[in-house]
């Protein structure tokens, strides 16, 4: 419970989102939610999120205002569609591209030859994609291309938004989370209706893909990953060679009925 109230005030603090860091909190973290355990994760989020208005100010980290003509549209709801398609395989490549970059360094021997490597390949790649903002790339790619071969005139805001939601419900297998975060970084509440459905259908399509998330593959891989299944975590703790019993009398097929009285 400790763990995972640091954990929600620490998020809700850097990112001035009290909801976020609840929901991620319950969404990821907390495989046993009572009333119990919701009010402290609540006191600690909103303490934290106090504490960062009053060191940094009221404004969100994102300064990004929508304006009338970024308001979302009924015909738009085919584009968020695809763009949760897109973001949904968008996660999966992200995800397992980081599991297969992790093996490759964990088959370097040297901590030394790990630095140089990962620093040479980040530096090339900063240089390359200065941002590295995956969903919101993905999300201004979809809406640019709209615009530029289409003629529609998309709000490249609003799918830079949305399209952030979401790579990061796919990659955290979070829609929740994804859905609050960048509805309170960027005040866009009136995004709520293409934020959920690009959030869910990158989520369905990921998990089709990969029901792991970034945080959870490496676990399962190592047979230790706890679930919000209880019944599926128990046997997580479980080793069968510890509940095999090996004090006993064989009977054997040549025995008679006195010898096994």
């Amino acid at each position: 419970l400790l763990l995972c109230c640091g954990a929600g005030a620490a998020l809700a603090a850097i990112f001035k989102a009290p909801i976020t860091g609840v929901v991620f909190v319950l969404e990821i973290l907390m495989l046993d939610i009572t009333a119990g355990s919701v009010i402290p994760l609540l006191i600690a989020s909103i303490t934290a999120t106090t504490m960062a208005f009053m060191l940094r100010g009221f404004d969100p980290i994102l300064a990004v205002t929508l304006q009338p003509q970024d308001a979302f549209e009924l015909w738009q709801i085919p584009l968020f569609i695809l763009l949760g398609v897109c973001c949904g395989l968008m996660s999966w490549y992200f995800t397992s591209t980081n599991l297969r970059v992790g093996n490759f360094f964990r088959k370097i021997d040297s901590q030394y030859k790990k630095w140089l490597v990962g620093g040479a390949v980040l530096g090339i790649l900063i240089f390359i994609f200065p941002p590295l903002f995956v969903g919101a790339f993905t999300g201004a790619s979809i809406a640019l291309l709209c615009n530029a071969f289409f003629d529609w005139d998309v709000s490249v805001v609003s799918f830079t938004l949305v399209g952030m939601a979401g790579v990061m419900s796919g990659v955290m297998k979070a829609p929740l989370t994804s859905i609050f975060l960048i509805a309170e970084l960027s005040n866009g509440y009136g995004l709520f209706i293409p934020l959920m459905i690009t959030a869910c259908i990158s989520f369905a399509v990921d998990y089709y893909l990969d029901p792991d998330s970034i945080y959870t593959k490496q676990l399962r891989q190592k047979g230790e990953l706890l679930t919000h299944d209880k019944d599926q975590s128990v046997f997580v703790f479980l080793k069968l060679e510890e509940l095999m019993e090996t004090d006993f009398l064989r009977i054997k097929e040549n025995m008679t009925l006195g010898d096994i009285v």
